[in-house]
């Protein structure tokens, strides 16, 4: 699934293929990442939601992104506490190494997998008896 192809009608027909709901909530945050154009805060995501009447509660917004990036379809960037989707090389659950690539430029952020550095951090871990649960590398830099 390329960057493009990754709308709202697909991230559904995803999450149906894995038996998961994509609620109002889920759906409304959903739609807010993606409208922004480039990784946008949670807080921002409420306040752009509370603009069609009734005020969003964070705690709500924060529930479905985490939900969100536990099934692939947003990520977070733990530099700018900000949360992107779309951008990234195939929608699917967190690995246990995922490379965010950080545009200066424009605020893009794509998410890619390396099996290669994947195995040579499971290697190194490994080498000195400790165990992964989760790494994200973040690389700034500039879209070509």
């Amino acid at each position: 699934m390329t960057p493009e192809d990754l709308s709202l009608s697909q991230a559904q027909l995803y999450c149906d293929a894995r038996n998961a709901r994509l609620s109002p909530m889920r759906t409304r945050v959903f739609t807010a990442i993606a409208s922004h154009g480039h990784p946008i805060g949670a807080y921002d995501i409420a306040a752009k939601l509370s603009q069609t009447g009734k005020r969003v509660n964070p705690v709500s917004v924060y529930r479905a992104l985490d939900w969100l990036v536990s099934m692939g379809l947003a990520c977070k960037i733990n530099s700018t506490k900000k949360y992107a989707l779309g951008t990234f090389e195939s929608a699917g659950p967190k690995r246990d190494v995922d490379i965010i690539f950080l545009c200066c430029a424009n605020n893009s952020a794509k998410r890619v997998h390396s099996p290669e550095i994947e195995r040579k951090l499971m290697q190194i871990a490994s080498t000195i008896d400790f165990k992964i649960d989760s790494v994200t590398i973040e690389v700034n830099g500039r879209q070509l």
